[in-house]
């Protein structure tokens, strides 16, 4: 049985991180899939840091924000960025062993036991997205599905759009410049996204934004909801979607999975101990933000039927931090 200091799993940005910040441990990461870069459900949009430049496709300076027939232009400077390069690029700088095409069957205490073999470590780092071997079971409502396409682009775009309409319960459309494609996808509480992203691209085909519908895969996937959940056991800790470091109102991801692990670094290198986390957890900028963030998904949601209130009283564009 092979023995290492920590073992992540998942090779998203979360595992990725941690892994990076943990550099000089005897580190394994685990992913089940074999290119664990590729088919990605997101929208790639990111702040304008410097960390993300070298993965730049498109800039955008702000978004357009739709509610039904009403446009409304807000200040939003930010990258879409190419996910797979990133993803891939932070996987190859990696020093520690790296595990693909291995799926993790059970997680108990410091055993990890996979469809290949058994390893033990000190820490076990759940990084895996929203479900999987170390969550509690969750109901639909925790979750947001989304798909997202990528199709081309008839004219050029510098901005983001973000569509509501009663229809996208709960969620929203969108469309984002990817150079010459554009990345369109639908999240929302509706059984049929596949439908209301025909609706979504028949729309932006008509406005001359898009060539037309045609796109070769869609990508799928679950928004978490929940916000910060608390390890498991003293030797396991949740980073990233799993933890519920996502992002509740847009479902973004990436800069908050990368605060999660630069956080749960600390503890794991021995700089703080579990009391000193959780309280920093407690009173961090990152854990207020989302709590306030899920206050204002509870309040969108709990007054959907009046759209335009529950996006001008909720939604980022109008209720800034």
């Amino acid at each position: 049985m092979n023995k290492y200091d920590v073992i992540v799993i998942g090779a998203g940005p979360a595992g990725l991180s941690l892994a990076s910040e943990l550099s000089d441990a005897n580190l394994l990461l685990i992913d089940a899939k074999n290119e664990p870069f590729k088919n990605i459900a997101c929208a790639e949009w990111v702040p304008k840091l410097k960390y993300f430049a070298e993965f730049k496709i498109s800039q955008t300076e702000h978004m357009e924000l739709r509610i039904k027939k009403e446009s409304i232009k807000i200040k939003a400077p930010g990258y879409v960025i190419d996910r797979q390069r990133f993803q891939r690029t932070l996987l190859k700088r990696l020093k520690c062993s790296v595990h693909t095409a291995e799926r993790v069957t059970h997680v108990d205490k410091n055993t990890v036991k996979t469809t290949y073999g058994t390893y033990k470590a000190d820490w076990i780092v759940g990084a895996y997205g929203p479900i999987g071997p170390m969550n509690e079971k969750k109901n639909t409502n925790y979750f947001l599905p989304a798909i997202n396409v990528r199709v081309g682009l008839k004219q050029k775009i510098e901005h983001t759009i973000v569509y509501f309409s009663d229809e996208i319960l709960h969620g929203y459309a969108w469309c984002f410049p990817r150079g010459n494609e554009a990345n369109c996808g639908i999240g929302a509480r509706n059984k049929n996204l596949k439908a209301l992203l025909k609706v979504w691209l028949n729309s932006l085909e008509k406005q001359g934004i898009i060539v037309n519908t045609t796109y070769k895969e869609a990508h799928a996937g679950l928004i978490p909801l929940f916000v910060l959940q608390k390890t498991i056991h003293p030797s396991h800790i949740l980073v990233g979607d799993a933890g519920g470091f996502t992002d509740p109102l847009t479902g973004a991801g990436i800069i908050t999975a990368i605060e999660s692990s630069k956080m749960a670094s600390l503890l794991i290198k021995g700089i703080i101990n579990r009391n000193e986390y959780e309280d920093r957890l407690k009173n961090s900028h990152l854990a207020k933000y989302l709590i306030r963030r899920k206050k204002r998904r509870d309040f969108m949601e709990s007054t959907w039927n009046n759209l335009e209130k529950a996006i001008k009283k909720s939604w980022i564009s109008f209720y800034r931090e």
